[in-house]
């Protein structure tokens, strides 16, 4: 699981409004996907949202559904974004970090490390920034 080993913060909170800066915008989605906030998530992507992530395609809406299942069968996801690098370009930006957070099955192991490495392209709708595409992959050495 990559991005979907990531999409939980350590203190949820309220998706924020139309971000104003390309990693608002990214942090916008994490913060909804931590709390099941679908309205929140629609408002931090494009109307032809995509990601990948873990080796599938995530059209639309189809990842947030997917993170809504994973905590209903108790897994707890935390990320951080850090590291970013943000490169806009009028009305399109380019975004990578290194997202170091951990995941929780929910069967007492408790919390395991994962380091994802993401980016993301966005494009600017309607004057806020929004998350376009979104691409994860774990992390596999030190």
């Amino acid at each position: 699981m990559a991005l979907l080993g990531a999409l939980a913060f350590a203190s949820p909170a309220a998706a924020a409004p139309a971000p104003a800066d390309p990693l608002a915008a990214v942090q916008s989605l994490f913060a909804a996907a931590a709390i099941d906030d679908e309205a929140g998530f629609r408002q931090a992507v494009s109307p032809d949202f995509e990601a990948y992530d873990n080796g599938k395609i995530y059209p639309g809406l189809s990842l947030m559904t997917t993170i809504e299942g994973l905590h209903r069968a108790g897994v707890k996801i935390v990320w951080s974004v850090r590291e970013p690098k943000v490169e806009p370009h009028g009305q399109v930006a380019f975004a990578h970090w290194i997202n170091q957070g951990s995941v929780d099955l929910g069967k007492g192991q408790g919390p395991q490390a994962v380091v994802w490495l993401e980016s993301a392209d966005l494009e600017r709708v309607g004057g806020a920034w929004r998350v376009k595409f979104l691409h994860s992959d774990r992390q596999s050495g030190p």
